[in-house]
């Protein structure tokens, strides 16, 4: 059964594979295309950051918005990587984030760990929880630290405005970004918001793994994310499907199914 709630109440209404990679290449270009190489003054060159990758200016024609573009950018990322809530990606310091590494017969595999503050109050008295995330988001962190200077010390937020204080308006930010590609409202009428970044991470993750790891990660019971990810989920993709199909022909043979027995 679908909720009964208002569409745009109602995360699971969330992003399709194709509107994830658009949204992503979006963010990317929209960096890529008002940008400068930044050169060594003594070589002339294009200068190497400690990625191995060229260095470059970006926003150069709104630096005012530089900071709030690179924050956005990486909240959805980060969301997208690990399945935080918002506020848990708003209130992430520094010094909450550490590297790991695991053998594996392919060889040593690195990711990042971060120390998330359980705040919802069923699970407060657990303390915090451990999110584990692709590595590739040190370099994505990293170069935020640099554009959030001064405030990039271990015990500061990572992501933050220029006085570094907590950001409030990336939700804005990033309503006004689904608006310039039409992906405000998704087909069911729901007003998309950062949360579906979460939904989305849910939906995918449950395709090839177990509830209670899923559960874990994003800091839910494994009741909630199988009743209202995994039940309705399937509930919706059913409905996708069937929504527009006349009657199937073979439904006759539910007469051979009898639910009640005989008398």
């Amino acid at each position: 059964t679908l909720p009964l709630a208002e569409p745009r109440y109602q995360a699971i209404f969330t992003f399709s594979r194709p509107e994830i990679v658009k949204l992503r290449d979006a963010l990317v270009e929209e960096m890529r295309a008002d940008r400068e190489p930044i050169f060594d003054p003594d070589t002339g060159l294009q200068m190497i950051d400690e990625y191995g990758d060229q260095m470059w200016n970006t926003y150069i024609s709104m630096p005012h918005a530089r900071r709030c573009r690179h924050n956005l950018r990486a909240i959805v990322l980060l969301m997208l990587a690990t399945g935080m809530r918002i506020k848990e990606c708003l209130d992430l310091k520094f010094n909450m984030i550490s590297e790991g590494v695991q053998d594996r017969p392919t060889g040593p595999w690195r990711y990042l760990s971060i120390k998330v503050i359980e705040k919802k109050s069923r699970r407060r008295q657990m303390g915090y929880r451990t999110v584990y995330c692709p590595y590739r988001m040190k370099k994505i962190i990293g170069r935020l630290a640099k554009i959030n200077a001064p405030h990039n010390k271990p015990t500061d937020r990572v992501f933050s405005k220029s006085d570094g204080s907590r950001y409030g308006l990336l939700m804005r930010r990033f309503k006004q970004l689904l608006i310039n590609l039409d992906m405000y409202e998704s087909p069911e009428g729901a007003k998309r918001t950062l949360t579906h970044l979460r939904s989305y991470y849910a939906q995918e993750q449950l395709q090839h793994h177990p509830l209670h790891i899923v559960a874990a990660q994003m800091g839910h019971s494994v009741q909630t994310l199988y009743d209202f990810y995994t039940q309705i989920s399937i509930g919706k993709r059913a409905y996708d499907i069937l929504q527009h199909m006349g009657q199937p022909s073979n439904i006759v043979s539910l007469a051979n199914s009898d639910l009640l027995g005989s008398d």
